[in-house]
């Protein structure tokens, strides 16, 4: 069941990402002045869209939490295995 939370929590990070460039770049370039930098950025919180992303990341940090504590560790966060095994940095492996 580990790897289902992993798999969703990779999906909704991956949809998040997607769905807030589209709305940033639907939106157009920010604007130079403060009260239109004000008004760019409510637009955008206000978006059902990016109220998605919020909520999407907000489900995503939840899946991540039920999943890394399913699955060991090195399959979760392989890149930080230096830190979970001492020594580890210095194996042959690691150094290609």
């Amino acid at each position: 069941m580990g790897y289902v939370y992993l798999i969703t929590t990779v999906l909704l990070t991956v949809y998040g990402q997607l769905a807030f460039k589209w709305q940033v770049d639907e939106a157009g370039a920010f604007p130079a002045q403060t009260d239109d930098r004000l008004e760019y950025l409510a637009r955008l919180a206000a978006n059902p869209w990016m109220v998605s992303v919020g909520l999407s990341v907000l489900a995503a940090a939840l899946t991540w939490g039920g999943g890394s504590h399913a699955v060991r560790a090195e399959l979760c966060v392989p890149v930080h295995e230096p830190l979970l095994r001492p020594g580890a940095a210095s194996e042959r492996h690691l150094l290609r």
